[in-house]
């Protein structure tokens, strides 16, 4: 297994928003080069300049996790609970990021079972639904609560917590990513 090196993910993670911050810096460039033909291009740089500030804030990320034992569950993106279903062997979550909530994905323990929900073990598991979901690694990650992915836009998250789990949230409460605990282990008490 590759070492798990959180700063290469912020990296990529910066990258990636920096693709899509091309795009207005190209719209002012053509509208610099149309002012020469036509006075009502400046209202393209304006259009420009407004893409650029909303994209900026739109892929924001707000990092700011906490330090976590072994025996809690954070909540992997921002969001809130809109249901809490109790199954066979644990819990479902399910959470909704809304379109302007910042975009980062984090690890809920230590060792989560990475966008894909698998109700038959005993060990966390989630997936996001997303088209613009972009997860870094795909590697198994033994930290919790580190940035592994960005999830730009309107999102729902679905999230498995076993039974040996106590659910520590409610319906309809408002999560962040990486330091909201949702969950703390029943042999730890």
């Amino acid at each position: 297994m590759k070492k798990f090196v959180p700063h290469e993910v912020l990296t990529k993670a910066q990258i990636n928003k920096y693709k899509f911050l091309v795009i207005p810096f190209v719209i002012i460039i053509i509208s610099f080069f149309l002012s020469q033909v036509s006075e009502n291009s400046k209202y393209l740089s304006y259009l420009g300049l407004i893409l650029y500030f909303f994209l900026f804030y739109f892929l924001r990320f707000k990092i700011n996790f906490i330090s976590i034992n072994e025996t809690e569950v954070v909540s992997p993106i921002n969001g809130k609970i809109v249901k809490i279903t109790s199954i066979e062997n644990g819990y479902l979550l399910f959470i909704e990021k809304p379109f302007l909530a910042s975009t980062e994905v984090v690890t809920c323990t230590k060792y989560d079972l990475i966008n894909k929900i698998d109700d038959t073990q005993d060990r966390v598991s989630w997936e996001i639904s997303n088209k613009m979901i972009k997860i870094f690694t795909e590697d198994e990650v033994d930290c919790a609560a580190v940035l592994i992915g960005v999830s730009p836009g309107k999102a729902t998250c679905q999230i498995f917590i076993p039974s040996k789990y106590e659910i520590s949230v409610n319906e309809n409460n408002s999560l962040e990513a990486g330091v909201t605990i949702i969950a703390e282990s029943i042999d730890s008490r």
